[in-house]
C-alpha cells in the first residue's frame, strides 16, 4: 500500500491510501486550465495541482488534487496521458 497525505496550514486535508501509484507528478497552475475534465474543478485553483496516477494501462485512472481559498479539490482529467506539462 501507498499513502499519500497533504497538509494546509497545519490541518489534514487529504489523506488516502492506494494499493499502488504508478505515478505522481506536480502539474503547473498555467496548465491546469487546459486540461480536458472528466469531473470538472469548481474554480481556478490558487496554485499547482498534483497528479496522481493508479493503475497501469487505464488512461482514466488518475486524479488531480489542487487548492482554491485552502479547500481542497479534486478533479479528473479525460486522460491524463494527453497533459502536456
Amino acid at each position: 500500500m501507498k499513502r499519500i497525505v497533504v497538509l494546509s496550514e497545519g490541518r489534514l486535508v487529504y489523506d488516502r491510501r492506494y494499493r499502488q501509484i504508478l505515478a505522481a507528478a506536480r502539474v503547473p497552475a498555467a496548465d491546469l486550465n487546459a486540461i480536458e475534465w472528466r469531473d470538472p474543478l469548481l474554480s481556478k485553483p490558487d496554485g499547482d495541482g498534483l497528479l496522481i496516477v493508479t493503475k497501469p494501462g487505464d488512461s482514466t485512472a488518475n486524479l488531480i488534487l489542487a487548492f482554491k481559498d485552502g479547500s481542497l479539490m479534486l478533479g479528473a482529467p479525460m486522460n491524463y496521458q494527453k497533459l502536456a506539462f
